[in-house]
């Protein structure tokens, strides 16, 4: 049976390498956070825009 790369590894170097996952899966998870609040601000620009030319519309329909 073939040992794989992480079976050779001493406990403080595993502790290490999983210390940096978790760091990159937080620092990952900020910048996808930042673009959704982006996305969330375009969409909320979007959806005022669209409210404000039905109203102009009903408005000169009176």
């Amino acid at each position: 049976m073939a040992t794989t790369p992480l079976q050779t590894l001493t406990l403080d170097e595993k502790l290490q390498v999983s210390l940096k996952i978790r760091h990159d899966l937080i620092s990952i998870e900020k910048k996808y956070r930042a673009v959704y609040k982006l996305y969330a601000e375009y969409l909320k620009m979007i959806y005022r825009k669209e409210n404000t030319v039905k109203r102009l519309a009903a408005n000169n329909r009176r």
